[in-house]
């Protein structure tokens, strides 16, 4: 991971009324740093190993964290589709 440290990882669309260009990015570290708070945070209020955890809205930065931080603790997420 060392090699990838302050690389983006991520880039995505700010929602309105952000302009219409504007992009979030998001670096490989930062991702880390986020989902191992994310992942305290789940392991604080319950979630193990084998637990499923839900994970819901659109395509995004945060989803992404939520996504690794579930990984990092050996639970599965489940997805579930925004547009339902």
């Amino acid at each position: 991971m060392e090699e990838h440290k302050g690389k983006v990882m991520l880039s995505s669309p700010i929602p309105e009324p952000a302009d219409y260009y504007a992009r979030e990015h998001v670096t490989f570290d930062q991702v880390h740093d986020k989902s191992l708070r994310l992942a305290a945070w789940l392991r604080e209020n319950g979630v193990r190993q084998g637990g499923r955890v839900v994970v819901g809205g659109a395509n995004s930065t945060g989803w992404v964290v939520a996504f690794t931080a579930i990984h990092l603790l050996g639970a599965v997420p489940v997805f579930l589709n925004s547009t339902l």
